[in-house]
This record gives C-alpha cells, structure tokens and sequence, in this order.
C-alpha cells in the first residue's frame, strides 16, 4: 500500500512566512496533527496515517481538518513559541524516511525554533526545540 500524501509539493514551504503553529488535539488531550498556518490563511497539516506513515497535507485554509473527526471534539493550541506579528520564516525542510520509502518525521526549522513531528508506534509525537 502506498503511503498517502495528498500534495507531493506540501513540504516546499522553505522561505514562507508562519504565523502559527498548532497542535491539535482531540478531546482527551491527545495530539494527532501538527498545523503550520502561514501569514495569507493556508495552512500545512501533517498527521500519522493509518499505516502509520505521515499525512501531508497543503490547505487554502486553517481549519481543523474534516478527517480529524468530529471536528468539535479536536482542539487547535499553539506551540508555546512566540511569534511576532509579522511571522517566522522556515529555514529548512528536512523528510525522514523508514527503511521501505514511507514518510515518518518531518523537521521544520523556523527562525528560532524547531518542530519534529514523528509517527512513533501509529501516533504523532511532536518536539520543539
């Protein structure tokens, strides 16, 4: 089965700026996406699939997305980063790949922090540093 990947350009986001990022959570507390929003309302949203590969996915806006269900349950809470008014700019990219070519990290560098997002055993572990 091929990992899913709904935009295979979701990832060139180096040199955009951000405004937030967003872990959302369902209702126990549970992180299940990473959301990257960018200064024009698009956002990234990056989630463990079902193979527990990453799911990438590029939106024209910051919404919880519908596969993250029941929307109402999930809850948007911003990294505990300051961002000033006028954005981050990402610095790097960098996809991490298992041993058969499937996605399961991702590393944003932005100016001043970083997030690691991991499919770790079917769910999403997410690191700033």
């Amino acid at each position: 089965m091929e990992p899913f990947r709904e935009d295979a350009e979701a990832l060139k986001i180096k040199g955009l700026r951000v405004r937030h990022v967003f872990e959302i959570a369902d209702a126990d507390g549970e992180v299940e996406a990473l959301q990257v929003v960018f200064m024009d309302g698009s956002s990234l949203v990056i989630t463990v699939w079902t193979d527990w590969s990453m799911r990438v996915e590029r939106r024209s806006d910051s919404e919880i997305p519908e596969y993250l269900w029941p929307t109402e349950e999930r809850v948007q809470a911003a990294i505990e980063r300051e961002i000033p008014e006028d954005g981050v700019e990402v610095h790097l990219v960098q996809e991490r790949f298992n041993e058969i070519g499937w996605l399961v990290g991702v590393e944003i560098k932005f100016s001043g922090f970083a997030i690691v997002a991991e499919s770790w055993a079917g769910n999403l572990s997410l690191t700033v540093c």
